[in-house]
């Protein structure tokens, strides 16, 4: 797959020396999974013993969602020095991506201090809006932790539109020309996207619910 215009954007922040944020989002369909796997199967490949993340609000649902995306992309450019592991994705190369649960446990971890002890290189918060802003602030302290010395430390977030803290560390000063430097926000939306089939654009624009 040829990756689209919005992502080639977003791969541009996520290989630069200076941004360490990077979200990704605004409609279904811009293809926020792809570039995710895209973007640390590139990293794995090429900083061989590296060490990130995928996490979301439910560990069943990035094993269902990522796991799927990732080996429908890996078989598409033939990507096979990888496997599948219990703790995630495992690289011939050593290089590993951990699976993260990100659930808001408020009576047994409400300051997420089961991720306190990782070391990473970077990672992928997916479907954001979903995740405690809590986990996001914990994750940045995980990062630059694991052979940063040539990579710059980096965290993709990708989202669909919530008004929670996605859309005020993101959207919000994207559109008011007020990100940090270290900040980018990409406007990703289904017509962004050529490798969609045409009906499910027709779908989307048939659905009776505006926010939906």
């Amino acid at each position: 797959m040829k990756p689209t215009t919005k992502q080639i954007e977003a791969l541009t922040y996520l290989t630069d020396t200076t941004t360490e944020f990077v979200g990704y989002g605004g409609a279904a369909g811009g293809g926020k999974s792809y570039l995710g796997c895209y973007w640390l199967m590139q990293m794995g490949y090429y900083a061989a013993g590296t060490k990130w993340f995928i996490g979301r609000d439910s560990l069943k649902d990035t094993r269902a969602s990522v796991i799927k995306t990732w080996a429908k992309l890996a078989k598409e450019i033939g990507f096979t020095q990888y496997k599948f592991t219990p703790e995630g994705i495992l690289f011939d190369d050593e290089t590993e991506i951990e699976l993260l649960d990100l659930s808001f446990y408020p009576q047994k971890d409400p300051l997420f201090e089961r991720l306190g002890s990782k070391e990473y290189t970077g990672g992928w918060v997916e479907e954001a809006s979903q995740v405690h802003p809590l986990a996001f602030e914990v994750l940045k302290t995980r990062i630059g932790r694991w052979m940063n010395d040539k990579i710059k430390k980096k965290i993709l977030i990708t989202f669909n539109p919530k008004k929670n803290w996605v859309d005020t560390t993101f959207y919000r000063p994207f559109i008011g020309n007020k990100l940090p430097k270290d900040t980018k926000f990409i406007y990703a939306l289904a017509t962004d996207n050529p490798h969609l089939p045409d009906d499910y654009i027709e779908t989307l624009r048939n659905l009776k619910d505006n926010a939906t």
